[in-house]
Parts: structure tokens; sequence; C-alpha cells
């Protein structure tokens, strides 16, 4: 990219964090190398090895190089930026790339995956290359990131990618930049009073999510509504692109009848939003918390958790799981088993999200 294409961007308000998996770092220097790099880019970060780029994500990726990566990565970047300089305007770049190598197959194909995230929209580049040298990839690559970065500036991008865009709504917006702790959408009238909350990823919802919610609805009586946290411990921030994806999937799905999102990742967190609804959860969820590994490892932290959720009146639907069976339940403690009703009568349908990707794929 050419000079003035660089200073255009440094002469922006905007403030950059990206993260490169090794394809297209030329773009990182790119943006020092003329002078007034400081204007532009917070930090720049290569997480090249596997274990980094997990703890960079804040969780494992499906694959480690594809769009939703990318995005991954530019969400991760975005919020790294977000607290690098939080009273400015940010934008966090992401990508992963797989370019050509030494003595590999003549005709493998390869491809460039960049990811932006600014406050109101999640964009992604794909771009498949093919008999190039490693040298021109390396430039391609670093043209395409470059690209991002000048979009998420407000400047003219690339044209010739494949290009994803999610622009968010209000609430959706409000959610991720921790204005609302809780975003609703009902799929039709509810009546006023208890609920159940099905907390899950549902990525994407599946006949197994299904065959539980019609269950609990038919057992109970109550509307059944998803509940999806854009932030876990142990997986990626949600950006624009799944939040849309997941709530479309949802609506097709005529076991439920609403879905929240939230930034509860505990179901400390949880059961304040949701103050003396129920929970409709799996049997492995419940013996998480009944383990004090999942409590720093103190049965005091533990007892005092379970005394929470008691005083927010929170109760637990619990389903079997993983060939869970009843004798296991007189494992947990008397103070969690109080505030759950487990569900014996019902098959439970051997299928994950994780694997309903897998074979999509």
């Amino acid at each position: 990219m050419n000079p003035q294409a660089i200073q255009e961007i440094h002469d922006t308000e905007t403030l950059a964090v990206l993260a490169v998996t090794g394809g297209g770092s030329e773009a990182i220097s790119e943006l020092l190398r003329h002078g007034n790099g400081s204007k532009t880019l917070l930090e720049a970060v290569v997480p090249y090895d596997q274990g980094a780029f997990e703890r960079f994500l804040g969780g494992k990726p499906d694959k480690f190089c594809s769009e939703l990566a990318a995005r991954q990565l530019a969400m991760a970047a975005y919020q790294r930026a977000r607290s690098l300089a939080p009273e400015k305007p940010v934008i966090g770049v992401g990508a992963s790339c797989s370019l050509a190598k030494d003595n590999e197959r003549v005709g493998r194909e390869h491809h460039v995956y960049v990811g932006l995230q600014t406050p109101d929209k999640t964009v992604s580049y794909s771009v498949r290359l093919s008999g190039s040298s490693r040298e021109n990839e390396e430039t391609a690559a670093a043209t395409y990131i470059l690209a991002a970065v000048r979009e998420g500036c407000g400047l003219v991008g690339h044209s010739d990618a494949q290009r994803r865009e999610v622009v968010a709504s209000e609430e959706f917006q409000d959610l991720l930049h921790g204005r609302a702790d809780v975003y609703s959408v009902s799929f039709r009238d509810l009546h006023k009073g208890p609920t159940l909350v099905f907390p899950g990823s549902f990525n994407p919802v599946h006949l197994g999510h299904a065959a539980v919610a019609h269950h609990a609805k038919k057992l109970t009586g109550l509307p059944v509504e998803a509940e999806i946290s854009i932030k876990n411990v142990d997986k990626p921030w949600l950006d624009y692109v799944e939040m849309d994806a997941r709530l479309k999937g949802l609506e097709g799905c005529p076991a439920f009848d609403g879905v929240c999102f939230t930034t509860a990742a505990t179901f400390l967190e949880k059961a304040k939003i949701f103050e003396g609804d129920t929970f409709v959860v799996g049997s492995d969820t419940i013996e998480r918390l009944a383990n004090c590994a999942y409590h720093h490892g103190s049965l005091e932290v533990r007892d005092a958790t379970l005394a929470v959720l008691a005083g927010h009146k929170a109760r637990f639907l619990v389903y079997p799981r993983n060939g869970y069976i009843k004798g296991d339940y007189t494992k947990l403690p008397e103070t969690l088993k109080k505030l759950c009703l487990f569900i014996e009568d019902f098959t439970q349908v051997d299928i994950s999200s994780s694997e309903v990707r897998k074979q999509a794929h």
C-alpha cells in the first residue's frame, strides 16, 4: 500500500489493535514504516503458536484458519483496544491465513481471512489465492488487512474480496459495550410471570435442544426462552455476525418462545438477571456447580455461591446428559439438590452443537 494511503489512516482519529497469525504480518510494518504509526496502532500481536492463539481469543476455535477465526481474533483485538483506549474511537482487526509453503503439492488453494470489529459492525473478508509465490501472497494478505484497517477508519477499503457484514442494532451494541446486561427478543406474546430459561450457546440450535424445550414446556406449562451469554469464561466473545446467526436460528425453532442475550458468564450473574425463574440445564451443568474445582477449589466459595443462588430463588430443571444415571444425583450437596427437579422420564438425544458443526464442514 502506498505511503499516502497509510498516511490517510494515520490522519483519522481511530486507533487499532491488530492480531495477525503469521501470514500478512507485513501490514504491521507498513503501518509503522512511514512514521506516525502511533497515531493508529495501539498494539500489534502475532499469536503464532496455537496455545498463544487460544489464550488471545479466550477459547479454542473450531478451526485455526477460517473466516470465523479471523472474526474472533478481530473481536479479541477490539476488546483489547477498548481496554487500552477506553475514551477513544477504536477498532480490532484479525487475520488468519494459509499461504504458500516450500515443497507443498501443486494446485493447493491458499486462503486469507480478515476480520474487522468496530463499535457498530462486524465485517469479514475471505479471499482464495492459488498459483503464486509466498512473497506475493504475503503482500496480498497484508493488502487485505490494511483494507480492513482503512474501512474501520471510515476510508475506502478493498473491493474484490468475498465480504460479509452485520451492522448491529442499538440493543446489541449496548450489550457489547456494557450499557445493558440483557437484551430479550420474544417470538410470540408471552404472559408476564415465571419463565423457563434455557442457557446455552445454540451454535447451532438442534433437535436435542428442541426435545428438551418441548418436554420442559409440556411439563410445566411455562414458556421457554433461550439464554445466550455473549461472553464466557472458556469461549471467545460473540460478535454481531454470531449474535445475528443465533437469533435467526432460534427464531426458526418452534420449541422456543424467545431468546435473551446477556453478559452473564456465570449462574450467579444469570440468577440475578432472571430472579425467581427456573433454569433448564443438563446434569453436567449441575455437576459443575457442585464441583469445588469450578469455585476456585474452595468448598466455602461453592457453598456461598449456592446460598446466593437460593437467595435469588433460582431453580433448576435438570435433564440427563452423557449417560448420567439416577444414583449420581445422591452425590450432590443437599443445598443444591433442594434447588433442583431431576427429570428421569426423558430419553436424551445424543447430539451436540460441536458435532453438528463438524458435519456441516
